[in-house]
């Protein structure tokens, strides 16, 4: 799956991780927290949220946070 999603877009890098964050944020209010796909999906978050801070690294080598 990584593989998959270091090729995408930063565009759509981006949009899929807020998705994702909105999709969290709403099955926390919901039984739906105790799901196994809730945690799968926290997994992609934060593999959404490595590969973008990764890139900005990449892109941005003299910032310092």
């Amino acid at each position: 799956m990584s593989k998959s999603l270091d090729e995408l877009s930063p565009k759509k890098l981006q949009e899929l991780e807020v998705l994702t964050e909105q999709l969290l944020s709403t099955m926390k209010r919901t039984p739906l927290q105790h799901e196994p796909i809730f945690e799968e999906l926290t997994r992609l978050e934060a593999q959404l949220s490595r590969i973008r801070r990764a890139r900005f690294d990449d892109a941005n080598p003299t910032f310092k946070s």
